[in-house]
């Protein structure tokens, strides 16, 4: 059996109908470093109605994410690496799954998803997307907008067409089984909506508006336990109960489990919250301090002034002039 690390091979994406090995792949993009894993030519074919935005967790330092999608032990995949550009110039866009073809990224979007990984030194939450990621992304946004009419929009549900992040409808959910996850991290889905304009930009079209940012719709509150139970499950209960309106154990681990996600998910927001205040709290004495320090300087350059008044010569010298016309520039 042949290794999952054999790759297909590298080559320079055409566009629609590039053949590779004798198979035709229609959808490769041009701009992209293409080395596509063996998955290529098992997975099911792909219908694309979205795209997913995901973060990699990798380990600090330049990372070939298409060879360790290809290890025996690794059993999912994505269609896209974005990496960081460590090189002037250096490309950062790898394709490593056709995107015609079904990658194993997004839980129950994998049959409708393109997945988009990116680069991000092992602290996603912490650690933003660069300027060169993304523009990279925003570009792979336009070509998939273009090769697959994926609206260039936020999803507004978890099946809707557009463009979200693996998280967004929360963890576990519809996108992700993983309790907890926050991919791509907080500091990178603060920063979706400038991603998604930045490829709205590129298409020619406007900016997203407020009101097109979507975000879940609230449950209504439960007036039964069946109702209790179809709430627990809208956020994301692991395993998903089943809607019997019985309150027995099962019920009552998946609130605990529920209620401790959503705590955590507030007190990470209050950490964040934390340290924007404490970033604004530093730019204010910074520019308190260069305030004063200004201050400081004009009380000098007064003093400079009061000094050299009545010290203009009476020469009619080129040297005289010029210093008689600094001087006056100075005093202003």
């Amino acid at each position: 059996m042949a290794s999952r690390a054999s790759h297909s091979g590298s080559v320079v994406g055409t566009g629609l109908g590039t053949v590779l090995g004798g198979r035709v792949s229609m959808a490769l993009m041009p701009e992209a470093i293409v080395d596509l894993l063996p998955e290529n030519a098992t997975q099911a074919a792909l219908g694309p109605t979205q795209v997913i935005l995901h973060s990699a967790v990798d380990a600090p330092g330049p990372t070939n994410l298409a060879r360790w999608f290809g290890r025996e032990s690794v059993k999912v995949e994505s269609h896209f690496w974005v990496a960081f550009q460590r090189k002037p110039g250096q490309n950062i866009i790898t394709q490593m799954m056709d995107t015609n073809v079904k990658a194993d990224a997004n839980y129950r979007a994998n049959a409708t998803a393109i997945s988009i990984e990116t680069e991000d030194d092992g602290d996603p939450d912490n650690t933003p997307w660069t300027p060169a990621q993304i523009q990279a992304i925003a570009y792979i946004l336009v070509w998939a907008h273009t090769t697959h009419a994926i609206p260039l929009e936020l999803c507004t549900s978890p099946t809707s067409p557009g463009i979200g992040w693996h998280s967004m409808w929360g963890a576990p959910s519809d996108w992700t089984p993983v309790r907890g996850k926050t991919c791509p991290g907080w500091a990178r889905i603060n920063q979706v909506v400038s991603v998604v304009n930045t490829a709205r930009q590129l298409a020619g079209m406007g900016p997203i508006k407020p009101r097109e940012q979507p975000m879940p719709t609230p449950t209504p509150t439960p007036r039964t336990w069946k109702g209790v139970q179809q709430v627990l499950n809208s956020h994301g209960a692991n395993p998903q109960l089943v809607t019997d309106g019985d309150p027995g154990p099962k019920t009552a681990t998946a609130v605990i489990g529920v209620i401790t996600y959503q705590t955590d998910v507030i007190n990470n927001l209050g950490r964040q919250l934390e340290d924007a205040n404490r970033t604004a709290r530093d730019a204010q004495q910074a520019a308190a301090q260069w305030q004063r320090w200004g201050n400081e300087q004009l009380k000098q350059l007064e003093l400079v002034q009061q000094a050299l008044k009545g010290q203009e010569p009476d020469e009619d010298s080129l040297a005289a002039k010029d210093l008689r016309a600094a001087l006056h520039r100075l005093m202003g």
